[in-house]
């Protein structure tokens, strides 16, 4: 790659605390590969979040199940945000208005 070319390395779904990441990560034997992130956290190809592992501790397995082309990715990252302002909507309506006294 030239050192003039313009490279995204991220993309960002939503604001502050719900924002959900598409993040570049190279890989060691092979072509780039994008992971969702949240907090410290990947989403896997189950649409559950594993723990990010440092990148000398993660296997193969988690490779396979947290990284993804890049159209892939933005289907799982606005998905998966979708399903969080979901969850939001659905907790504040639940939640009991504060008492009055």
């Amino acid at each position: 790659m030239k050192s003039d070319t313009l490279c995204v390395d991220s993309y960002r779904i939503g604001d502050g605390r719900d924002a959900v990441y598409i993040e570049r990560r190279q890989q060691s034997d092979g072509p780039e590969k994008w992971a969702v992130t949240r907090h410290g956290f990947c989403l896997n190809r189950d649409g559950e979040w594993e723990s990010e592992d440092l990148p000398s501790s993660r296997t193969a397995e988690f490779l396979a199940r947290c990284r993804f082309s890049l159209e892939y990715a933005i289907r799982l990252a606005r998905r998966a945000h979708k399903q969080q302002q979901e969850e939001i909507k659905r907790r504040s309506r639940t939640s009991c208005p504060p008492s009055r006294v």
